[in-house]
């Protein structure tokens, strides 16, 4: 009877915590970068992005309905459908009609496709990836970007019915798990008497009265109560807190060098020739800036060639914006100043399949926010340009997929 109650418990909580799933509420934003044309230079606007996903169907089909909008402006709700691959971890959205609509006369609405990728910091669940989208009516262009979105538990907006159906279903599994417990088992039987076998009394043999013995106690000091050692107290502010941050260096403090692992940018015309990234064989675990910020992935791009030149030049007016770079987790800019000459890293790929992350991190925000940037990548005969934008919040990430040539 115990072992069906422990397989009956067992089976309850398998089903009440299903395997790895996205069903739940996810918001965050999306970046839409257009060309200006008066300025010359791409602009980037952040719509606030809800998505609420259905992942409770057949294999990895997935359902659901998105949220945009920006302040008063724009508002839209639509219904989606999509793919999550599970092996590798990435989702595509397919925005496929408008269900509720507010914009202005002058402007058009578009429907959404993201590539998403899933990841995850500590306790944290992150969508993170690019979109493209079309015009409604003429099925035109209407701009890409980049998308951000983080799990959370509640909505801005009314819950879908599949998700209020779930959280009802998993209440009442909760409840079910709850109250079914192993009951102790009171019909256990009862423990035969052991008999004790029976003590067989010899004769008394015929003794003189046997002699008065006095056994003296000895004094002994009173008993001391034991001291009870307590443990070491330990600070859990500490233990508990959030990882530190990068110490503060001042400029006056540091000679402008480069070290091992650090490049700098210089305004001299005798500039260094690029650096290069060093081999990992393991990736170290990332430092504090690359934690307590967010990161955007801006581009993933494929290569095929094992050697790669990345430039990085400000984008814009000259305005004292600082960078560092990660290459993998491992800093290899400190520091530098962008301006019209490059900042240039080399990267080399030795194994086919082989991925690396670029990570831009804003030192400042420079005279004018937000940080901005041109990032130039040479690989053989190929360009790339990528324009980031990095803030003290947010972080810009690229990532190389090295697939050879057969």
């Amino acid at each position: 009877m115990r072992l069906i109650v422990t397989l009956f418990c067992l089976l309850v909580t398998f089903f009440a915590a299903p395997a790895q799933k996205i069903t739940g509420v996810w918001r965050g934003y999306f970046m839409q970068r257009d060309y200006d044309p008066m300025s010359r230079s791409f602009v980037e606007d952040q719509y606030n992005y809800e998505v609420q996903i259905n992942n409770e169907l057949a294999k990895d089909a997935i359902e659901g309905v998105t949220y945009s909008f920006f302040t008063t402006v724009f508002y839209g709700k639509a219904s989606m459908k999509g793919v999550y691959t599970r092996n590798t971890k990435t989702l595509v959205i397919k925005e496929t009609k408008m269900l509720d609509l507010k914009i202005g006369d002058n402007s058009v609405p578009c429907l959404m496709t993201c590539y998403l990728d899933y990841s995850k910091a500590g306790a944290k669940e992150i969508l993170s990836g690019t979109y493209t989208s079309v015009n409604t009516s003429k099925k035109q262009d209407c701009g890409s970007g980049t998308v951000y979105l983080e799990k959370v538990p509640e909505s801005k907006f009314k819950k879908e019915d599949f998700l209020l159906a779930l959280e009802k279903k998993t209440k009442g599994n909760n409840k079910v798990s709850a109250l079914v417990k192993p009951q102790p088992n009171n019909t256990a039987k009862a423990t035969p008497q052991v008999k004790k076998p029976a003590v067989v009394v010899p004769p008394a043999k015929p003794v003189t009265k046997p002699p008065v013995v006095v056994y003296s106690t000895p004094k002994s000091n009173p008993a001391q109560p034991q001291a009870i050692k307590k443990p070491a107290t330990t600070n859990n502010k500490a233990t508990n807190s959030n990882p530190a941050s990068a110490p503060v260096v001042l400029d006056n403090e540091v000679p402008r060098k480069s070290t091992q692992h650090t490049i700098e940018s210089t305004d001299k015309p005798n500039m260094q020739q690029p650096r290069e990234a060093p081999v990992q064989k393991h990736t170290p675990p990332p430092p504090p800036e690359l934690v307590q910020r967010m990161d955007q992935l801006v581009r993933t791009i494929e290569v095929n060639e094992p050697d790669i030149l990345i430039e990085f030049y400000d984008n814009g007016e000259i305005d004292n914006d600082t960078i560092s770079v990660y290459h993998n987790n491992t800093c290899v800019v400190k520091d530098g100043r962008l301006t019209y000459r490059p900042i240039s890293v080399k990267i080399h790929c030795a194994e086919p399949n082989e991925q690396h992350e670029i990570v831009v991190v804003a030192d400042n925000l420079g005279d004018i926010a937000p940080n901005t940037a041109l990032m130039v990548v040479t690989v053989g005969k190929k360009r790339y340009e990528v324009f980031l934008s990095t803030t003290e919040q947010k972080n810009a990430r690229v990532v190389f997929q090295y697939k050879p040539k057969n």
